[in-house]
């Protein structure tokens, strides 16, 4: 008799518990399938879309090395159309292109429409260097300047404080550009800029 009561009551037990809370289990294990089904789904789109981008890609990079107007448009669309690193690496050969055909204006623009493509330091360290670099050529030495110091990682203070220096003798600070340069020969383990620097250096002490 003992027995059957407390089956009863477990059986009562059970009863209450899924009288009570079965809705909100099966809601909760519903959104959890859902939530699991979404992020699959997304992480499947996002494959494809990688693999489309990098499909066209292809495509891209051989066009634009044709050194076409065609290739060049097609580059340039496919640039404008993709927001992933594919996007950001025809980006800045777009960029090294419009340089290297006295465009500026467009070489520093392409290089600015490239951040919101990239999510590495180093690649967001490297365009911050190429931008000063064009700001420098087209007489902005005050936003070169703001352009460098967006740059905070390690590896590539011995190339800032090499272009601080030209920025500073641009506007005619001698002494503060013979610093850059001396700081930048200091941390340098690269022999083609140190000969660079010495160069450089020497060339401020005979003037």
């Amino acid at each position: 008799m003992e027995f059957y009561r407390n089956t009863n009551d477990f059986v009562n037990t059970v009863k209450y518990f899924f009288m009570h809370y079965a809705v909100s289990m099966i809601i909760g294990l519903v959104m959890l399938i859902l939530a699991a089904f979404g992020w699959f789904y997304w992480e499947s789109q996002k494959t494809n879309m990688l693999q489309t981008s990098a499909q066209k890609f292809k495509i891209a990079s051989t066009k634009f090395h044709l050194n076409s107007f065609q290739g060049i448009e097609f580059a340039r669309n496919f640039f404008r159309e993709t927001t992933n690193i594919y996007g950001a690496i025809i980006g800045l050969k777009l960029a090294q292109f419009f340089v290297e055909n006295g465009d500026l204006v467009n070489a520093e623009k392409t290089l600015i429409d490239v951040f919101p493509k990239v999510k590495s330091e180093n690649i967001v360290d490297l365009i911050n260097i190429r931008l000063a670099r064009i700001q420098l050529a087209k007489g902005q030495p005050h936003i070169a300047l703001s352009s460098l110091k967006n740059i905070k990682s390690t590896p590539w203070q011995a190339v800032v404080q090499n272009l601080r220096g030209d920025i500073l003798l641009y506007n005619g600070e001698n002494i503060d550009a013979k610093s850059a340069y001396t700081q930048s020969l200091e941390i340098t383990g690269s022999p083609p800029l140190k000969s660079l620097l010495i160069l450089k250096l020497n060339n401020l002490s005979i003037s």
